[in-house]
């Protein structure tokens, strides 16, 4: 974890706007609720960019990818995850 910690913050001072987004346990409804639901798609892992929408399009493919969906939240949640991207 240390080397992936060290990976980013060098990402960041080379870019000098970086944006890390960490797909851990990913689930239907926020992890902040009081009762967090079952993860439907596990780990999947680190992302970096510069560019805050790339990675949230690419965050949503990926987990499209593991659940084999086109859009995972939209079956599961009833609205579009590309609604918040």
């Amino acid at each position: 974890m240390s080397i992936c910690l060290n990976t980013l913050r060098l990402f960041t001072i080379a870019t000098k706007n970086g944006f890390h987004q960490f797909l851990v346990d990913i689930s239907t409804s926020c992890d902040c609720s009081r009762n967090p639901e079952k993860p439907f798609v596990p780990n999947i892992g680190i992302l970096a960019s510069t560019d805050i929408v790339a990675i949230e399009k690419a965050s949503h493919d990926l987990v499209a990818k593991a659940h084999r969906c086109a859009d995972p939240f939209l079956e599961v949640n009833r609205v579009s995850g590309y609604r918040q991207i």
